[in-house]
């Protein structure tokens, strides 16, 4: 996808046994155009996984001994080829970021939100995308402000009344 000579490409990639999200080309193309409207370009990986895999992730990379729900990985920075276990297996040329999304998280907090899982994996995906356009979540004024671009970007998702295309 391009706008404005800024180009972008992203995958998702399932990797969690007996887990099947419909509409992923949908979920792509609104991800991308997400993506470009924050003035990225490059190529990127939406890798949906589970609690072990984020237990794993955040003890190996963020020294934190516990799950999460988001996990973003800005590959574009010099870096000592110390990259996460999913990109050392599947790295493309000029891969520019990662971002690591707990589906059994989602799970979870879809019930607690009283959301379509589609959407909270959704609403994840663009989370760590928006980290890696250089939005930041560690206070409460920043936590609000991240909330309302996603929940912006969830209304530009919609296509009729409440139906997500990806649904």
């Amino acid at each position: 996808m391009e706008l404005t000579g800024i180009s972008i490409h992203l995958i998702i990639l399932v990797d969690l046994a007996d887990w099947e999200l419909q509409g992923t080309a949908a979920m792509t193309r609104w991800l991308e155009h997400e993506a470009l409207l924050e003035g990225l370009s490059g190529r990127f990986q939406v890798v949906l996984t589970g609690h072990e895999r984020t237990i794993s992730l955040n003890s190996s990379y963020l020294n934190r001994e516990e799950t999460t729900d988001v996990i973003a990985f800005d590959l574009r920075e010099e870096t000592d080829g110390d990259y996460p276990p999913q990109a050392a297996d599947l790295l493309e040329e000029d891969l520019s970021g990662e971002v690591y999304v707990n589906a059994e998280q989602a799970l979870i907090q879809s019930r607690e939100y009283l959301v379509t899982l589609d959407e909270e994996v959704g609403r994840l995906a663009l989370h760590g995308l928006l980290h890696l356009g250089g939005w930041l979540d560690g206070d409460q004024s920043k936590r609000e402000a991240i909330r309302q671009r996603e929940n912006a970007g969830l209304l530009r998702a919609r296509i009729q009344g409440d139906r997500l295309p990806w649904n």
